[in-house]
């Protein structure tokens, strides 16, 4: 749909501002900076992605175009280009992918989809380029997603309702995320399962660390001690190197130890959680990153300490990660430390209880007994949830 907005007469010229209403496709390769891969190698994925593009047919209806150095920023005024464009080339990559030898050239790739407004100035369409928020938004969307992903925003989904048959039932619900000059805004993913897309959430590009796993060993030592380990994987997502990181302790923690994968000792501090108010044994623990972890690297290290086993605690990790684990070891038949364990949805409702997988016997080193009960939840943070409750 085109609006004439106003016209004016500046410097002997009819200048008519115009403004459109069009779909925003955003697509770009996943990893196409990354220093690893050499020059031809990135050279190669751009082309070849290229080349599926203006081979389409949904390129030949395009009203906008514009490269962006590793992707491509295509407009439409229809619906179903962006959609199918989205569809055909997962299915063209996947089968690159799949034909090709080196995994070092194997191209991902994620997309971002808005609707609304661009404005644009005539006659000067050669030194005329369209320009609007939402144009700016497909591209902040596509910041966010993850390989595989194909996500749209409100404005975008709402606008192919009329086409429920063939689209609408494929969009899921992954989150509210912040964006520039806006507050949070509904995303959706466009996703088939073993076809296109990809259904876990986006990355909230507030933080700096996403959280890609968390692994959590609980040991009975005596009737008043358990021993902790908890092995955290993080990776920055951030746009600059990462020196600190910071994770809370529970009070009345001993004997606490830090280390990295290779077992080699990290340096922490601990500081006061209130300021205002230092004497009251709360305090949260900075983790030193050394060296510093770079943008896109992840990074694995272990806390192991004792806590009094005579004290509930809770305990929330709010994180977006794919995998959380849990094992409990004590021993004979007494019961397990672990109270419960919940899924905690964005509004803070939980939404169902982790239950453990069959306890296993196992033999420690003495020849006694000991009984082994896990918890395990993969992909869980695929929608709304966020977080998971444990209480020992």
């Amino acid at each position: 749909m085109i609006h004439i907005f106003w016209t004016d007469i500046h410097y002997c010229f009819l200048y008519i501002l115009i403004i459109f209403e069009l779909f925003f496709f955003v697509i770009d390769i996943v990893g196409s900076s990354d220093p690893s891969f050499t020059i031809d190698i990135q050279t190669k994925k751009i082309q070849k992605l290229l080349e599926y593009i203006k081979n389409s047919n949904e390129y030949q209806s395009k009203k906008y175009e514009s490269f962006t150095g590793d992707g491509l920023l295509l407009a439409f005024e229809d619906a179903e280009s962006p959609m199918e464009l989205s569809e055909y080339l997962h299915k063209k990559i996947f089968q690159y992918n799949k034909n090709n030898n080196d995994k070092d050239n194997d191209i991902q790739i994620k997309i971002g989809i808005s609707y609304g407004n661009v404005t644009k100035l005539s006659p000067h369409e050669n030194d005329s380029h369209p320009w609007g928020y939402e144009m700016v938004m497909a591209k902040r969307i596509a910041d966010i997603a993850k390989p595989g992903h194909i996500l749209l925003d409100c404005s975008a989904k709402n606008n192919i309702q009329q086409y429920k048959r063939k689209y609408y039932d494929n969009l899921i619900y992954v989150g509210s995320y912040p964006f520039k000059h806006r507050q949070k805004e509904p995303i959706f993913s466009y996703y088939k399962k073993d076809d296109f897309g990809n259904s876990t959430r986006p990355i909230d590009r507030t933080k700096s660390f996403l959280n890609v796993s968390l692994k959590l060993k609980l040991g009975i030592l005596t009737d008043k001690i358990i021993h902790v380990k908890r092995e955290h994987h993080i990776k920055n997502i951030s746009c600059s190197p990462q020196e600190l990181r910071k994770h809370f302790i529970p009070e009345g923690a001993s004997n606490i130890e830090l280390y990295d994968e290779n077992k080699k000792p990290m340096k922490r501090l601990e500081i006061p959680k209130n300021m205002s108010n230092p004497q009251n044994n709360e305090y949260e623990t900075l983790v030193f990153l050394h060296p510093l972890l770079d943008e896109g690297k992840s990074k694995i290290y272990t806390f192991e300490f004792d806590y009094d086993n005579t004290r509930t605690y809770d305990q929330l990790f709010t994180f977006d990660s794919e995998v959380f684990e849990a094992i409990i070891e004590y021993p004979g038949p007494d019961t397990p430390p672990i109270e419960f364990a919940e899924i905690i949805k964005e509004d803070g409702i939980v939404s169902e209880r982790i239950e453990p997988c069959n306890p296993l016997i196992i033999t420690d080193n003495d020849g006694g007994s000991i009984t082994q009960v896990k918890y395990h939840i993969s992909n869980i943070f695929s929608s709304e949830t966020r977080s998971v409750k444990i209480r020992w």
